[in-house]
């Protein structure tokens, strides 16, 4: 059971394991446990039994099983998409406490915790028809990322109740409560069970799905084959201060549109002309970014969750040191180890060296370009 006083009941429910386990949805037999901590205070707030490669085996089993027999791929069109219309009504319904979960969990600033992670994956699920050319089209199993993991989820899952098929949702063990919610709204949309299965993604549980099921799977966690950034392409284009600060503010906070961590360094390139312009700004925003506490409501760079993949974040800024890169900061008054430090890594000519999917912290690379681009 969870338990932290920032949740409300509510919240403390929606994320109770016991209710997915007692339906076979989440797989966790194992006797080890997968600890939550508050990636704030570095303390444990509860426990989740852990999944094995025996869990992944079962999901495997009941979701090939399904694939030929299950009784949602009869289901008519309209039944599935009446459904879906009622997991969409109750994941809305419960909207503000999931955004709590993840606040709680990824350490996503109250501020920016709804947009993130319920508004988005809200718009995910209610565009089926527009997903039919997404890359993840026949994929069935997905590994989720920490970062953002309903809107992984939410892709994965509603594309493939959209096609008839079921799914594997394989959680982050660093960040379970989110995921462990949607799969409660779920039950409660009376989903029809195997559907869809959810397993930790404990190291075994991970070792194993690659070796049985490389074909069929999503990788969305930080380094995965299916994560990392967009390069944001300015073009040669007058642009106002204005515009100017809200880019480079988008671009350290996460998408140009929705605030919130995401995979991967983001790489800015900007004319020639204009880099003066960017770096003032950027260093501007920098300077005014508000670290610390995510549930104050002026927080806009949260803690960071531990351990951090990849080596860290300081780790990777140090590279870039040694590689010639001039690092722009926020004077480092938090503990790092905790809370990240908003920087802009710039003087690098090659973008290449840059690249880190593992990173996900307001830290933006900046490039000048002539001419046409192509990325």
């Amino acid at each position: 059971m969870i338990s932290h006083p920032r949740l409300q009941l509510e919240a403390e429910d929606l994320a109770d394991p016991a209710a997915p386990v007692s339906e076979g949805i989440l797989l966790s037999s194992s006797v080890d446990e997968v600890l939550v901590i508050d990636p704030m205070t570095g303390e444990e707030i509860g426990d989740i039994a852990a999944s094995n490669s025996a869990d992944l085996e079962t999901a495997l089993r009941r979701f090939h099983d399904y694939e030929q027999n299950g009784s949602w791929v009869g289901l008519s069109s309209q039944d599935r998409m009446s459904l879906m219309d009622r997991l969409v009504g109750i994941f809305e319904n419960h909207g503000e406490s999931i955004a709590e979960l993840a606040t709680l969990e990824s350490g996503t600033p109250s501020q920016f915790s709804y947009q993130t992670h319920v508004a988005g994956p809200l718009a995910i699920m209610r565009a089926t028809a527009s997903l039919s050319s997404h890359s993840i089209e026949n994929k069935s199993i997905a590994i989720i990322g920490y970062h953002q993991p309903l809107a992984f989820l939410a892709q994965t899952v509603i594309m493939a109740l959209e096609q008839g098929r079921p799914s594997i949702i394989v959680a982050s063990p660093l960040a379970p409560l989110t995921s462990i919610a949607f799969m409660n709204c779920l039950l409660e949309a009376d989903l029809p069970k195997g559907v869809v299965h959810m397993v930790l993604g404990t190291p075994t549980v991970i070792e194993s799905l690659l070796i049985s099921a490389p074909d069929q799977i999503v990788d969305n966690s930080p380094g995965g084959a299916d994560a990392g950034s967009v390069p944001i392409v300015i073009e040669p284009e007058s642009q106002t201060d204005d515009s100017v600060s809200v880019i480079c503010r988008n671009t350290l906070l996460g998408h140009s549109t929705v605030p919130g961590r995401r995979p991967g360094v983001p790489h800015l390139f900007v004319p020639v002309k204009d880099f003066d312009l960017y770096q003032m700004a950027m260093t501007e925003v920098i300077d005014s970014l508000v670290v610390g506490d995510p549930w104050d409501a002026a927080t806009e760079v949260g803690p960071i969750i531990r351990p951090v993949e990849g080596g860290g974040i300081s780790s990777y800024l140090e590279g870039m040191k040694g590689l010639g890169a001039r690092l722009i900061q926020t004077p480092e008054s938090l503990d790092k180890n905790i809370f990240p430090v908003p920087t802009l890594v710039h003087n690098l000519s090659d973008p290449r060296v840059a690249m880190n999917n593992t990173i996900c912290a307001p830290v933006a690379a900046v490039f000048t370009y002539e001419g046409e681009i192509s990325i």
